[in-house]
């Protein structure tokens, strides 16, 4: 059940003051200049990407692409008409349970994340934002959701960390609650031979950090493993490129935002010399001609689970569906 079925995209920044820290609280943690990209000092901290409006403005950019995408705001089969809290967990600017929250005014959303860059003025009354490790669990009672959704921290999360997270998300979803994660998977489909040269260097520094972007093909099973039941799998391209239209431009130019941050990245994680920087900026600047020569696409990926009765209560799961989601997955493109 998808409410929102416009076939345009419109895109809206919600903060326009380039490179500026997001909020005052900020100051509570130490942060650097680091190539004109305002990050935390901690090379190692728990958000490897910058902390300045610049970052938020990518994360809206993504949000509108990934509502587009999915030709609405989420993929699991919520009753919204039952449904009295929603959790959205790493919420970022809180966009997405903001924009819910209009179109659901008699649901309250819950919004949680390890830095706050939640609105402090312009709140909605049925929202509430939290501040939350979630790698260290929620704040929230057990099954106190009846609908928890994680959206695009692929990035994000070590790989030993989400079964334990997974687990959490399930914890706090009621019974017959539903979980959905949605990720914008780590690689391009159809790119050419510069896009693999960066994105192998992106790689290697998610892996100092306990980062495997390929764990996207083992969520089902975690879900699976948590308890939940009736997982369900969608999958949608996204053209990157002029050759694919508004949402493809769109989706080029988010590339190129996240390409220039990585830079940084693999440089704090020594992946990449100072020597490296000048073929960085080089072969980036080639991968937009890669893009229309090779039509490469985005993929969007929503899994889906159910939060079933208590023991005691037969639960007939299809095997057969379930194997093929997995085998679909598996089939999704590596560059790398």
């Amino acid at each position: 059940m998808t409410p929102y079925t416009n076939t345009t995209l419109t895109v809206s920044h919600s903060l326009t003051y380039e490179n500026e820290p997001i909020s005052d609280s900020y100051f509570e943690h130490k942060y650097e200049w680091i190539g004109g990209r305002l990050c935390e000092e901690d090379e190692n901290g728990p958000y490897p990407l910058p902390y300045d409006s610049n970052e938020i403005d990518r994360l809206d950019l993504q949000h509108y692409i990934i509502r587009y995408a999915l030709n609405g705001y989420f993929t699991a089969p919520v009753n919204f008409e039952k449904v009295k809290r929603v959790c959205d967990v790493g919420c970022g600017s809180g966009i997405w349970m903001m924009e819910m929250s209009a179109i659901y005014p008699n649901t309250r959303f819950y919004g949680c994340d390890v830095r706050s860059a939640f609105p402090e003025s312009t709140c909605p009354e049925n929202c509430e934002f939290s501040i939350c490790n979630i790698l260290k669990g929620l704040i929230y009672p057990s099954g106190y959701f009846d609908y928890v959704y994680q959206r695009t921290l692929l990035g994000s999360i070590p790989e030993k960390e989400w079964k334990p997270l997974i687990s959490e998300l399930v914890r706090c979803t009621a019974i017959n609650g539903l979980v959905e994660l949605t990720e914008l998977a780590f690689w391009l489909n159809n790119a050419g031979p510069h896009y693999k040269i960066i994105q192998e260097k992106v790689y290697k520094a998610l892996e100092i950090r306990g980062i495997n972007s390929r764990v996207l093909n083992r969520l089902p099973e975690f879900l699976k493993q948590a308890g939940l039941v009736n997982i369900g799998l969608k999958i949608r391209k996204i053209p990157c490129g002029k050759w694919g239209g508004q949402i493809g431009e769109y989706m080029r130019d988010f590339v190129m935002q996240a390409m220039n941050f990585y830079k940084i990245f693999c440089a704090r994680q020594d992946v990449i010399t100072d020597t490296d920087v000048d073929e960085w900026d080089y072969d980036t600047e080639i991968l937009m001609k890669e893009f229309e020569e090779y039509k490469t696409f985005a993929t969007v990926v929503s899994i889906v689970g159910r939060k079933p009765e208590p023991l005691g209560i037969t639960i007939v799961e299809d095997t057969r569906m379930f194997k093929r989601i997995v085998k679909e997955l598996n089939s999704l493109e590596y560059n790398v």
